[in-house]
């Protein structure tokens, strides 16, 4: 009987520690250290383990290191990352993170950062947007990380326009979004028929009472209605 509760003692001992491990890595891949993520997708860091070509212009590519597997769209003709790309734990076999990358014609950037935590969406620690259209009406969605930090200001611009098929731009305005009582912004309107694409630009700005420094989130949205 004292072997079993020792056997047990320590199992639970094992379970514990190896939590507190994953823990401590998600707490170091913090989505407010750029320097951190860019090194995690940062191709360059990695073996190439998979290649598939998926046109003249697009090839699927698979990487991996020691600790990480990380697989995405790569341009052919100058290696650019497209879309979206995973990061996963060799180790425990977790997804971490998910990137959207977008070109704005001057820069690829961090579009959107999904954080996972025991392979589920942690929309706390994430920068993401998400759509649905019910009752003849359209909602965008947008997550932000939370600081928790209530004494930091924020204003958030958004600026959006719905095109028709032929790309005429029906409706285009400026406003402020506020956050709900959950942890996100959304916007919803009226859909009408001839409604086909959507494009916006969320900006998020925290400023620090404490130390007058900035904080950003930035998304572009590019996306077809229907």
């Amino acid at each position: 009987m004292k072997l079993r509760l020792i056997i047990l003692m320590l199992l639970l001992f094992s379970v514990t520690n190896c939590t507190k491990k994953k823990q401590k890595v998600k707490d170091e891949m913090n989505l407010y250290d750029i320097e951190i993520l860019n090194n995690l997708f940062n191709t360059n860091l990695y073996k190439k383990v998979s290649i598939k070509h998926i046109n003249d212009s697009i090839q699927y590519v698979i990487y991996r290191n020691k600790k990480y597997e990380l697989q995405g769209k790569l341009s052919s003709k100058d290696s650019e990352q497209l879309d979206w790309w995973k990061l996963t734990d060799l180790n425990t076999n977790e997804k971490l993170y998910e990137i959207q990358f977008h070109f704005n014609g001057e820069k690829n950037f961090k579009n959107q950062i999904k954080s996972f935590q025991d392979n589920k969406l942690d929309t706390l620690k994430s920068k993401f947007f998400n759509k649905n259209i019910e009752n003849k009406k359209i909602t965008y969605n947008f997550y932000t990380p939370i600081t928790f930090n209530f004494e930091n200001k924020l204003i958030v611009n958004f600026i959006y326009a719905f095109q028709d098929k032929n790309l005429k731009i029906i409706t285009k305005q400026n406003i402020e979004l506020k956050r709900n009582n959950k942890n996100y912004y959304f916007f919803s309107t009226d859909l009408t028929k001839n409604m086909k694409y959507f494009t916006a630009v969320f900006t998020e700005r925290e400023i620090s009472k404490s130390s007058n420094k900035i904080g950003e989130n930035y998304f572009f949205v590019k996306d077809s209605v229907n």
